[in-house]
């Protein structure tokens, strides 16, 4: 559970960080589908939106999130499956 609020925490510094980076075009709630719970984060993300506004659809930009967010867990595993020999 912690392991999962730090990622979450992470994440949305992160989608804040390209907000402001992209001049505000960016939903900074999408940083938090970056977890690699599929699709758990990506529904969340997306009910968290609809609360919000009824017609935004981000749910295709939280699953694409949250795949990176699964295939950068395997490359930091296989790094640190290597270091660790």
């Amino acid at each position: 559970m912690l392991a999962l609020l730090i990622s979450a925490i992470g994440g949305i510094v992160g989608g804040y960080i390209m907000y402001f980076a992209t001049g505000k075009k960016f939903n900074p709630i999408i940083g938090v589908a970056g977890v690699s719970c599929v699709p758990t984060t990506a529904k969340v993300v997306q009910k968290i939106a609809s609360a919000a506004n009824p017609s935004a659809i981000i749910l295709p930009q939280a699953l694409g999130a949250n795949i990176s967010g699964v295939i950068t867990s395997a490359i930091i595993a296989g790094v640190y499956i290597t270091l660790l020999r």
